[in-house]
Order: C-alpha cells, then sequence, then structure tokens
C-alpha cells in the first residue's frame, strides 16, 4: 500500500482539513483554543519564570563556553561588526545584499521589493498573492532571528549593554507584531520552530545580562509567547501521521523546535508530552531520513547541513538535560559527518549540489556560507569556531566515523580524490518525488589544486522567479549531455517535485574510474534510450577520460554537452580543444572530437541563495546524420602537475 493511502494517513489528513476550514471560519476561536488548551498549566510566576529560563541555560550546549578565549582577536572583530549592524537593524540575507531597515522593523515585508504581506490574513492564506519577485523566504529568513545569538555572544565579548537591549527590543516587537496565527510568520511551522531555538538560544546567552527587575515583565511575555510557539508547532506538524511519506527536513526542524521547547517546558505535564513526542519522532526519522551510508534522503548537500545541524544540536541538548538518544541515533550522526568529510573539496568548501537555500539552524556569521567543516567529527582549527560551539559546546562529541569513505551509493554520490585532483560524481535516485532534486544524472564537479573548475551552476532561488528555478534545476545548468533539448527528468507541475525518469544504475566502480547508466528523456515518448558515462582517471592522476554511450538515438537528432566552468575560469578556443585559464594561467585543457561544434556562452553561478556570480558555460554540439543503433564518443581533461 502507498504511505500516503494508509488509513492512518487519510486520517491526519482530513483532520488537518477540518482544522483549518474551522480556523478558516473561526479563526480566533479555533486558533485560541489550540494554543490556550493547556495554558494554566503553565506558571508565568516571576519564580516559575526564572527558574525555568535559568535552568535552561545551564543545559544549552555553549553554557560553558568561554567565547573570549574560543575566537581570534580577529574572529571578535568581526562578530562585532556583525553584532552592531544588527544592532543598527542593518541586514544582508538571501542574496539581499546590505539593506538598511527602519527603526521599528517590519516582519512582514520582503525588504527588497518592499511588498508587504498582511498581518492580519490567517495563517494558510497570509503567503497568497505576492507581487512578482517577492520571496516570502525574505520575511521568514528575518524571522528566524538568528541574528540573535550573535548578539548575546557579543555581550558576552564586551559586556556592553545595547546588545541585551537590542536582543529585547526585537522579541518584544516580533510578539507584538505577529500575533500568533496570524500573518506569514506563522505560515510554515518550520519558520516557527527554528525562531523559538534561535530566542532560546540568544537569551541563553544572555542569560546573566537580563536579571533586573525591568527584565521581569519581559521574561514574562517571552515564556508566553514561547508557550504558543510550542503549541502551534505541536497541532500544524508538517506531516500526514506516522506513516505518510511528506515527512523531510520541514518535519524534522517541527521536532528540533518541539525537543528544545519540551525540554524548556519540563517542569509542565504538556512540556514533558512534547518532549516525549518529539524524541520518539526523532528516533524514527533519523531511521527514516538519513541513509545508512549517511546522507539525507533528500540528497542536497544544503540540507544535508541543516539536518546535521538539527540533529546534532538535539543530540548535544538531549545529552545535558538527561535525555539520551539511542546508539543508532549516535552512529547515523556519525555517518552524517563523515559524508560532510568525505564531500569537502580541497578548498574547504561543499560542492552545492541539488538545491540550496542556505537554511541553518543556528550559527554565528564567521564562516564561509558553504565552509561545513564545523561539523566534521573533529573540526581543523581554522573552522572551530562559535559555529562548533553553538551546536556541540567546547567539546564536541565523538562519534564513530569512517575516515576513508568514498561512494555514498544509497544517496547517489561517488568521490575520486588525491592530492591532485577532487572528482564528485552523481549517480543515483531522486529521493522524496525530486522535491530537491536537479536534473543532474551522471554530472560530476572537478577541482584541481588552484580551486574548482567544472562545477554544478547552484539554485539560485525558489519561488520568487519559476522561470529562473526551473532553469538552474535543468540538464542545462549541469554536467551532462541532452537529446534534442529534453530534460534528464519531466517536471511535475510543482515547484518542487521532479520524475524520477533516469532510474540511474551504477554499473562498475573502482579505485579511479566509474560506469553508470541513466534511461531518462522520457519526454520523447521514445523506448529503449540511454545513456551510460564512463569516468576513468589515469595512473599519473593527471587525465580524465569521460566516455559517453548513447542508446536508442534516430537520424536527425541532436547531441549536447554541456560543461559549467566556475568562476573566474576563460576559455581559448582552438581546434578539438579548450584551454582554461585563471588569471591568465592555465589550468587545464578539454579535448574533444572534431566533429563537435563548441561554444561558449554567460550562465551565472549561483554559489549561495539569490546571489549570481558572472561564469561562462560550454557547449558541444553534434547532429546525428546517419542512422547509427549507438553513438560513442570521449572526452579527455588534462592538467598539469602542480
Amino acid at each position: 500500500m502507498n504511505s500516503d493511502n494508509h488509513p492512518i494517513s487519510i486520517l491526519y489528513r482530513l483532520r488537518r482539513r477540518t482544522r483549518q476550514t474551522l480556523e478558516r471560519h473561526y479563526p480566533r476561536r479555533w486558533l485560541t483554543r489550540a494554543m490556550s488548551k493547556g495554558l494554566g498549566t503553565v506558571k508565568l510566576s516571576a519564580t516559575c519564570v526564572d527558574k525555568r529560563l535559568q535552568r535552561f541555560a545551564g543545559l544549552v550546549p555553549f553554557a560553558d563556553v568561554d567565547f573570549e578565549a574560543l575566537l581570534t582577536a580577529e574572529e571578535q572583530t568581526r562578530l562585532l561588526e556583525l553584532s552592531d549592524r544588527v544592532q543598527k537593524h542593518r541586514f544582508d540575507l538571501l542574496g539581499s545584499g546590505p539593506v538598511q531597515l527602519d527603526d521599528n522593523i517590519d516582519w512582514h515585508r520582503d525588504f527588497v521589493t518592499r511588498f508587504r504581506w498582511s498581518p492580519h490574513h490567517l495563517y494558510s492564506r497570509a503567503a497568497q498573492a505576492a507581487t512578482p519577485g517577492s520571496d516570502i523566504k525574505r520575511p521568514w529568513e528575518l524571522s528566524r532571528c538568528q541574528h540573535l545569538p550573535q548578539l548575546g555572544i557579543a555581550w558576552h565579548l564586551t559586556g556592553a549593554e545595547i546588545y541585551f537591549k537590542e536582543y529585547q527590543a526585537q522579541v518584544d516587537d516580533w510578539i507584538r507584531q505577529n500575533r500568533v496565527g496570524s500573518g506569514v510568520n506563522w505560515a510554515c511551522s518550520m519558520e516557527v520552530a527554528i525562531r523559538a531555538v534561535n530566542w532560546l538560544a540568544g537569551y541563553s546567552l544572555l542569560e546573566q545580562a537580563l536579571q533586573g527587575d525591568t527584565e521581569q515583565s519581559f521574561k514574562k511575555r517571552l515564556t508566553a509567547s514561547l508557550w504558543e510557539h510550542a503549541s502551534f508547532i505541536r497541532t500544524h506538524l508538517e506531516w500526514n501521521g506516522p506513516f505518510a511519506s511528506r515527512r523531510a527536513n520541514h518535519f524534522l526542524a517541527d521536532l528540533t523546535g518541539l525537543f528544545t521547547l519540551g525540554v524548556f517546558f519540563a517542569d509542565t505535564t504538556r512540556g514533558r508530552r512534547w518532549l516525549r513526542f518529539a524524541q520518539h519522532n526523532l528516533e524514527v526519522e533519523i531511521r527514516r531520513q538519513v541513509l545508512e551510508d549517511g546522507f539525507h534522503f533528500e540528497c542536497s548537500t544544503s540540507y544535508q547541513r541543516l539536518c546535521l545541524e538539527m540533529l546534532l544540536w538535539c543530540w548535544s541538548l538531549g545529552s545535558r538535560a538527561g535525555v539520551p538518544f539511542s546508539d543508532t541515533f549516535r552512529d547515523r550522526l556519525g555517518r552524517m559527518q563523515s559524508c560532510v568529510r568525505a564531500c569537502t573539496r580541497p578548498d574547504g568548501l561543499v560542492p552545492v549540489c541539488g538545491d540550496n537555500d542556505d537554511g541553518r539552524l543556528l550559527f554565528c556569521g564567521l564562516n564561509a556560507i558553504n565552509d561545513h567543516r564545523y561539523l566534521w567529527p573533529q573540526p581543523p582549527p581554522e573552522a572551530y569556531n562559535a559555529d562548533v560551539a553553538l551546536l556541540q559546546g567546547d567539546e564536541t562529541p565523538q562519534f564513530d566515523t569512517a575516515s576513508d569513505l568514498k561512494e555514498f551509493p544509497l544517496a547517489g554520490y561517488y568521490i575520486l580524490r588525491s592530492h591532485e585532483y577532487y572528482l564528485l560524481i552523481r549517480a543515483g535516485a531522486l529521493a522524496h518525488n525530486g522535491t530537491h532534486a536537479h536534473c543532474d544524472q551522471l554530472g560530476f564537479e572537478l577541482a584541481l589544486p588552484g580551486g574548482p573548475v567544472f562545477v554544478d551552476r547552484g539554485s539560485y532561488v525558489y519561488t520568487s522567479d519559476i522561470e529562473q528555478r526551473n532553469r538552474y534545476r535543468s540538464s542545462r545548468a549541469h554536467n551532462v549531455l541532452t537529446l534534442n533539448g529534453a530534460e534528464q527528468n519531466r517536471q511535475t507541475g510543482v515547484v518542487f517535485g521532479l520524475a524520477d525518469d533516469t532510474r540511474t544504475q551504477v554499473l562498475e566502480t573502482g579505485a579511479d574510474s566509474l560506469k553508470a547508466r541513466h534511461t531518462g528523456f522520457k519526454s520523447l515518448e521514445r523506448e529503449h534510450v540511454s545513456h551510460t558515462r564512463t569516468f576513468q582517471l589515469s595512473s599519473s592522476g593527471r587525465t580524465l577520460a569521460i566516455s559517453d554511450e548513447v542508446e536508442g538515438i534516430l537520424q536527425g537528432d541532436r547531441l549536447e554537452w554541456y560543461f559549467q566552468l566556475a568562476p573566474g575560469i576563460a576559455v581559448e578556443i582552438g581546434d578539438g580543444r579548450a584551454v582554461l585559464n585563471r588569471d591568465g594561467q592555465p589550468v587545464c585543457r578539454l579535448e574533444f572530437p572534431a566533429e563537435m561544434q563548441l561554444h561558449s556562452e554567460r550562465f551565472d553561478h549561483s554559489p549561495t541563495y539569490g546571489v549570481l556570480q558572472e561564469a561562462i558555460t560550454l557547449t558541444l554540439t553534434h547532429a546525428i546524420e546517419h542512422a547509427v543503433s549507438q553513438y560513442v564518443t570521449r572526452f579527455l581533461i588534462t592538467w598539469e602537475k602542480r
């Protein structure tokens, strides 16, 4: 039986629709019922509030961290600069560039396009009717309040009053402008959960500063709002019950928020219920969502980072709160860390494969956005900063990890590397209905000692520009071939989803080779079409041969190969070869059959969400003039020893 058609899943869907209908017609009555049910069990007396906040501040992973000793002088300066920008309401989020917001922050506005979502609309309708180009992720990202822990660290470094006053002012202002269940910032439970974690992390860093009598009423308002956050998450979980397939990173975020708030409200009956529910389902989800080879099942390097952050936070918080997780949970965390380490390029960054929205749980803003080394089992000294401390404390827990993994067959990633090269190959299934997948099967990334050369183009944006969204997840944006312009996988008609037409199979693997096949291009409505690609590295480690076999082609068919060059790579085209240069120095040569036509064009690269960097794509074209049962060709990429 399809898990979405399980009787329990159907029941959950019906219950959700019924609740949404009642909330739509009687919004205040039904939301108030959901939020206030059991509210009397949470004590808001000064003593209870103080004890609860003090207890949680002593349980967070970073409770004993000396940030002044942890951060270098340069890092302290940079963090204080970031905190001063926050204090002045100057933000740079999701590629917006530096934007100066008003003294009174408008939490409902896209601060780039200036479009404003109504704060009075019910959460389930609040996201509708945006102007073209407006991105709902911008108010969401701002309302995650991930800048508040920066203020807490800045206070630890300076003791300046402005930082805890700004924390208090922003939280108070957010509560005042965002009535529970109304407006865009309640439209997604994942956002509610991440916001709650950051409010508590920020408070825990500032707990010693917020002890005056003037802060007492604020602490009551904060506690009451956190109770509403927890109640909303529990009654608006992003799933269709325990047997449905919908559960993914959003549900994992819901559980992370509920687990954190369960620890915070562990002195109440309802808080303990939230905690038990979240802990149980986190154990279930880490087995379901994290594959046995350690990759998150959505097979995106960006969402791998986000989910690993959430699971590490829960592990660390649970360990300190006396709510331990199982050995299986611990084992999967270690495997996830091994994946991150294996995928890291020599330049310290992880390739952007699959969707990327720069999603984080907690961060200090010091690391490069694609530097995931703080998640390694043993972070190197240059990556051991406040990001590690926020998630894991001053001593990172040691999990059982493998240091030499290079094959992740369940996720479809294969890595070949030496001191001369780094080669990542994509060959696997499109998990979770292709929600965060791209048309990148049999594509690759190649980095040489000077930096990356052939790359994945990234994601750029999501719902704010559907045309660009589809362009950056298309075959055209990856190092693959296409037949008559057909996509590897057909789009399913939704922004998040692709049909798994390719059904990729890995045929052979070796120490320095891989051979795989996919059967995509279903939109051509032609049987027995397949593409087989072989990667072979020479024994010298300075030549990569890429062999392609295409079956099922007809006379008149047009084959196109795409090679996406990293930003900063220039090209000189000659007969049967293209010489790639960086800063005027040769990097490598791409040799191709003489019958192919080569041209270069600009195709901007997106290293992070909303950001574009100028880059070049090489396109090789060949038209089939005579009927053949199989077309075979070969490319050589060669480079000199450094």
